[in-house]
């Protein structure tokens, strides 16, 4: 295997049949594991992919970019070609068709799929795959802690947050100066107060 750019992220499929790659070209490789061929190029994203991960039962693969969406492709369809033509000629043809895209309030650079393949757990907090898009959580945007797009917590002007990561109720904050921050919300009340549910 081998890449052009930097590689962003890698993950292996469920049964290890496959790797999955994203990288700063706005492109996602599949690659065969045991032989490391390119089987096919994804590309469609308008910036850098950041992520990349297969769904548990490996018939997607859902990347995200620092164009601020999620993209869900169904790996059957991206492969179609190469097992029409073989995997050199079928390899060569860029797979665009994504199946389905969801907007982010900020650019994911981490997530897991639920065990259940219904969730999305990001650095911006938890998505729905399926057409309702983001169903909340929290993130930090413009100064603010936000749950899904509404600002529920003005962090002080003074404060310059460099990074955050989110799990379930908290959000942890560091900052510019050695400060780290943890708050707890009741993501169920916020939930109810934005009618996300």
């Amino acid at each position: 295997m081998m890449f052009s750019l930097d590689v962003e992220a890698v993950m292996f499929s469920s049964d290890g049949k496959q790797i999955a790659s994203a990288s700063e070209d706005k492109t996602i490789r599949l690659w065969d594991a045991s032989t490391g061929n390119h089987q096919k190029t994804l590309a469609d994203h308008s910036d850098w992919v950041t992520a990349v991960v297969f769904s548990p039962d490996g018939k997607q693969i859902t990347s995200a970019s620092c164009d601020q969406t999620v993209r869900l492709w169904d790996v059957g369809a991206s492969l179609h070609s190469v097992r029409l033509f073989g995997t050199s000629l079928g390899a060569l043809r860029k797979f665009r068709k994504w199946h389905r895209e969801i907007e982010t309030p900020g650019t994911i650079t981490t997530f897991t799929f639920s065990a259940d393949g219904q969730f999305l757990r990001t650095n911006l907090g938890l998505f729905k795959v399926g057409d309702t898009g983001f169903n909340g959580g929290l993130s930090l945007k413009g100064g603010w802690i936000c749950y899904g797009v509404a600002p529920v917590f003005l962090i002080l002007p003074g404060l310059q947050p460099s990074c955050y990561d989110v799990r379930g109720d908290y959000i942890t904050i560091g900052f510019a100066d050695g400060r780290v921050l943890c708050l707890k919300f009741d993501c169920r009340a916020l939930e109810q107060l934005f009618n996300l549910k």
